[in-house]
């Protein structure tokens, strides 16, 4: 900091940017010295620093020409059925210039490339970084130029080609009463070698349905159409089957009315005393659904005598109580003074 002793009036209007820190470097040549510190203000006062010196590293500045390479990962890589050559720069070295500590850390002034959707010849203007042998970026130096142009060719390998892939199913096979509701497939491509420009579909072995009533999975070989014919990878394909039941609607006639909630129901009336039920649900379970398998009831439970307009309860097993209809929906019920509610604990 800087200690300045000055009469008031100068002291008030005093600001920092009166004040000069100055360290004369003026004949010193690479190494460490100690340089006093020499305070300066623009208006009358006496300045004192403290420290009144400091310790400085002059380095020499040094400058050497650096190669410029690329960085392609193989993650990088064009697609498989393209194949490239060497980056060409328009400049094949670069100036590097800063502290000779830094400098000589510097073997070369790299770019990253990153060609995976790259499918024609890349040109294309980059941004130099320079690197250290281990690829670490090295701080504190400028390249001249920093950016260059880089041209990468790019082309269509001629042995190599993407064909995609055609599923043999048995849709005949499946269980009546079901259907396939959708599929899905990977690879839905593959890369075969020695393949004429003709072949464009490759097909997997027959995928039968029999006995499949839920969704599945599948993993199918596929069929070369040639012994000479390769793929590229593993020649199979997994396949996954949503299986669904058809619907189907049924109508029950004469369904009766059972009634429950009093201990004795034969005086009570009830108009209808059959009702008419629709099934909807998976094929399967309603074509083999009875009368015997419906059960119509109008709870009775806690009423007393009089006449009531209720809902009856239809219960299925194996459907959905939204597949499930009544006509008529509302029945009249009638309870005779004569007969004694049954109540049930805590109603």
């Amino acid at each position: 900091w800087v200690t300045v002793r000055a009469q008031r009036s100068v002291h008030e209007i005093l600001t920092a940017e009166d004040i000069i820190v100055r360290a004369d470097l003026e004949g010193l040549g690479p190494g460490t010295h100690t340089v006093e510190l020499k305070a300066e203000v623009a208006r009358r006062a006496v300045a004192d620093t403290q420290p009144r010196q400091i310790t400085i590293r002059l380095e020499e500045i040094r400058s050497q020409l650096v190669p410029v390479v690329a960085l392609i990962p193989p993650e990088n890589e064009p697609p498989t059925t393209f194949t490239r050559e060497a980056p060409i720069f328009s400049e094949s070295q670069v100036m590097v210039r800063g502290a000779a500590s830094q400098v000589q850390q510097v073997v070369a002034a790299q770019v990253l490339l990153n060609l995976r959707d790259q499918r024609e010849t890349l040109e294309t203007d980059v941004r130099l970084i320079p690197v250290d042998a281990e690829g670490n970026v090295v701080q504190d130096v400028t390249l001249d130029p920093q950016i260059v142009t880089v041209t990468v060719p790019i082309q269509r390998r001629g042995d190599l080609r993407e064909v995609s892939i055609s599923l043999d199913i048995d849709f005949t096979s499946i269980t009546d009463g079901y259907f396939v509701e959708a599929i899905t497939y990977e690879p839905q491509t593959m890369l075969v070698l020695g393949a004429s420009e003709n072949l464009t579909t490759i097909s997997t072995q027959p995928i039968d349905l029999s006995g499949r009533t839920d969704d599945f999975e599948a993993v199918v070989p596929i069929i070369l159409p040639d012994s000479s014919i390769s793929v590229l990878g593993d020649p199979v394909v997994t396949v996954h089957f949503s299986i669904s039941a058809q619907t189907i609607t049924r109508q029950f006639e004469n369904i009766e009315v059972d009634l429950i909630g009093l201990p004795n129901t034969q005086d009570v009336e009830i108009a209808p005393d059959r009702v008419v039920v629709f099934v909807t649900g998976p094929q399967p379970v309603v074509s083999a659904l009875t009368t015997d398998d419906i059960r119509v009831v109008v709870d009775l439970n806690a009423r007393e005598p009089g006449v009531y307009e209720l809902t009856p309860q239809v219960s299925i097993a194996q459907i959905e109580p939204s597949g499930i209809s009544i006509n008529p929906a509302v029945l009249t019920v009638t309870i005779p003074g004569d007969v004694t509610p049954e109540v049930t604990p805590g109603s």
